[in-house]
């Protein structure tokens, strides 16, 4: 289920901002949104700043932190005020605060990806979020990558011809192309790991009784995942290592 955004949120904005003052707050309320959900139980979700291939544009994405590829939010320079034209099509008054935004922003956010984003801001996170307040207080924007050149450090640009600088990326940084595979995330390498576990203790009962103790949640939504993003030949592995990891806690249980 989608939340709902309130009525009294909504209203059609044909306003194109063109002066450096507009540009600049319509990108800092798109990042203040971001920052306002990380701080409000989506811990884990991922503020992308980057400059468009033509490099005419400044782009933002927000997605679950470390995948990239789930991007759910998109807004770019060239429209304005328009914050939500990307995203679901609708329309937010230009004066919208990113409190306000943010809600708007997630109302029609499938419920898997924002499960994807949820979690505490951790220390490190919250200490990060500091420093992009401070740089936007500067009136400065970040920018994680751009077609032309790459950088380890995110570049702060300048809308106003200030100097710019230099910030580390968000804790958690992937670069869009580099994200791990599903192999690789640590769910499915601890079934591998507790497979071979098995092998090593031997043959022992399985009481069908503890099944549904044994099958959580948490390993029905990583098969579900894993299931949408790999090839069709690896669907047969991921259920593989997904028994594994039922054996193993079944194992466990039965102790």
């Amino acid at each position: 289920m989608y939340e709902v955004v309130q009525e009294d949120e909504l209203m059609h904005d044909c306003e194109s901002p063109n002066s450096q003052d507009l540009l600049f707050s319509n990108c800092e309320k798109v990042i203040k949104a971001g920052i306002w959900l990380i701080r409000n139980g989506y811990g884990r979700l991922a503020v992308l700043p980057y400059a468009a291939p033509s490099g005419c544009y400044w782009r933002c994405e927000f997605h679950p932190i470390g995948q990239p590829k789930h991007a759910f939010f998109r807004y770019t320079t060239g429209s304005a005020a328009r914050y939500l034209q990307d995203h679901c099509g609708g329309s937010v008054r230009r004066t919208i605060s990113p409190k306000r935004l943010a809600k708007a922003i997630m109302a029609t956010v499938p419920e898997d990806l924002k499960q994807r984003c949820a979690g505490d801001c951790l220390v490190e996170t919250e200490q990060w979020l500091v420093s992009l307040e401070r740089a936007l207080s500067q009136k400065l924007i970040p920018q994680a990558f751009e077609d032309y050149g790459d950088y380890i450090d995110w570049k702060l640009i300048s809308i106003h011809g200030h100097t710019g600088s230099w910030l580390k990326p968000q804790p958690g940084y992937v670069k869009p192309g580099t994200e791990l595979n599903w192999r690789d995330q640590p769910f499915w390498r601890s079934c591998e790991s507790e497979g071979a576990a098995l092998q090593n203790s031997g043959a022992f009962v399985i009481d069908p009784t503890k099944l549904e103790q044994a099958i959580s949640s948490e390993i029905a939504t990583e098969v579900f995942r894993a299931m949408t993003e790999a090839k069709d030949y690896e669907s047969e592995q991921i259920l593989v290592n997904a028994f594994k990891k039922v054996l193993f806690r079944l194992q466990t249980i039965s102790r």
